[in-house]
């Protein structure tokens, strides 16, 4: 459970699960996430990250954040967002 104490600081986080819980699991990890821990989230072109963007692309919450869009595969495109805890 990601409640349960982590052995240490958290530098990467990989987001990719439902969509709507994206928002309360990266608060969940935030007391631990290390400086310039990277976090990356997969499918953010998907309904129900709206909150989530918003929250990692404001800069009073802590983090670098940009979207990034890949091409190919079967689904022809995609959205992700990379971000860097400050």
């Amino acid at each position: 459970s990601l409640k349960d104490p982590l052995p240490g600081p958290v530098d990467f986080v990989f987001l990719d699960g439902e969509k709507s819980m994206y928002l309360d699991v990266l608060k969940t990890l935030e007391p631990r996430l290390a400086p310039g821990c990277v976090i990356v989230s997969d499918n953010t072109d998907h309904e129900g990250v709206e909150e989530f963007l918003a929250y990692l692309r404001d800069p009073r919450n802590g983090y670098v954040s940009t979207a990034v869009l890949t091409l190919g595969g079967p689904k022809h495109d995609s959205g992700h967002e990379i971000s860097v805890r400050v």
